[in-house]
């Protein structure tokens, strides 16, 4: 088999010619995002401490659950407050014309 020709100035056909073979090098990055872990990584719990996933999924169940009802209730409050807060001018209104009726 014939050599390839290499052309001057080529750092690749150089690199070939003192012996060094280019290298690929592959790498996978998996990203999992959620209220819980990965199935494999559950399942790598449960293999360890058996019930671990179970566990966990109930867990982020009741979290989930206890911050719907803390988002409700700040909401509600919210929602009374700013009623409150349309209501005092009206209040506000009522009472100066009452003090001017008295005068």
């Amino acid at each position: 088999m014939a050599e390839p020709t290499v052309r001057k100035g080529n750092p690749a056909a150089t690199r070939m010619q003192q012996g060094l073979v280019p290298q690929v090098q592959h790498v996978q990055q998996m990203i999992h995002q959620g209220p819980i872990p990965h199935p494999d990584i559950l399942r790598g719990f449960d293999e360890l401490v058996p019930g671990t996933a179970k566990r966990l999924i109930d867990l982020a169940e009741s979290e989930s659950v206890h911050r719907r009802d803390l988002e409700s209730r700040a909401m509600t409050s919210n929602i009374e407050s700013q009623k409150k807060q349309l209501e005092l001018p009206i209040f506000k209104t009522e009472l100066f014309t009452r003090v001017i009726e008295m005068v």
